[in-house]
């Protein structure tokens, strides 16, 4: 190995390095051992459905007894009736906004690494062009 050709060989090794890690970063956010970077915090499309105002009809539990259960504690609690101010609308997203910037923020890291595993191989072809010329003189 000539001293001229050091630096090619700190190219490859660097240029495989930069693979390596982004492949390595990739592998590790898609079997979910590690997250992507959180960089989108956006909010889902909505539109607004019309709601049907349907109610239930409550039991009268006077007339029913269990020795030991109270059966006022195992019925919900109606529903609040601001719903029904909303001219029966029901707000809906296309997808929820978990779902959506996981996805971005995915997409983005899978972008982000393809460029630096790009540029791996730029540096490592470029020492390979370099061990290639100071060989050949």
């Amino acid at each position: 190995m000539n001293k001229n050709q050091l630096p090619a060989y700190l190219l490859i090794a660097l240029g495989i390095l930069f693979i390596i890690f982004s492949v390595f970063s990739v592998y590790q956010v898609f079997t979910g051992q590690k997250k992507p970077f959180p960089v989108f915090n956006l909010e889902s499309p909505s539109f607004k459905l019309p709601s049907a105002n349907i109610s239930t009809p409550q039991l009268d539990l006077s007339q029913i007894s269990i020795p030991g259960v109270n059966l006022e504690e195992l019925i919900p609690s109606a529903p609040k009736e601001e719903k029904a101010s909303n001219n029966n609308t029901q707000e809906v997203k296309f997808i929820p906004d978990e779902l959506l910037n996981g996805l971005a923020n995915l997409s983005l890291h899978l972008i982000l690494m393809s460029f630096i595993s790009s540029s791996g191989v730029k540096l490592a072809s470029l020492g390979i062009k370099l061990i290639k010329a100071s060989s050949c003189t």
